[in-house]
């Protein structure tokens, strides 16, 4: 969606009929649930490697919990 925003702002500044995309919304409706567990991967891998790679005790296991619960309840959400 932004790459579009992009073309059309520079389809604008050179003074051109702006392109109209008639199915991005319905595209981007249909990949808003990939795009989300997607982003949730991403952020448990990043935490999860800072949870094992760092010294016992330096985070709290309740914001541990809490993280795993919230990518597990996004990811289930996502998929029904």
């Amino acid at each position: 969606m932004d790459k579009i925003d992009k073309f059309n702002e520079e389809e604008v500044s050179f003074g051109w009929d702006i392109t109209q995309y008639p199915r991005r919304k319905q595209i981007a409706d249909q990949l808003k649930p990939f795009k989300q567990l997607f982003d949730a991967i991403c952020d448990f891998l990043t935490k999860h490697d800072k949870w094992l790679n760092s010294m016992i005790g330096s985070y709290n296991p309740e914001d541990i919990d809490n993280d795993v619960g919230y990518a597990f309840r996004s990811n289930i959400s996502s998929t029904l």
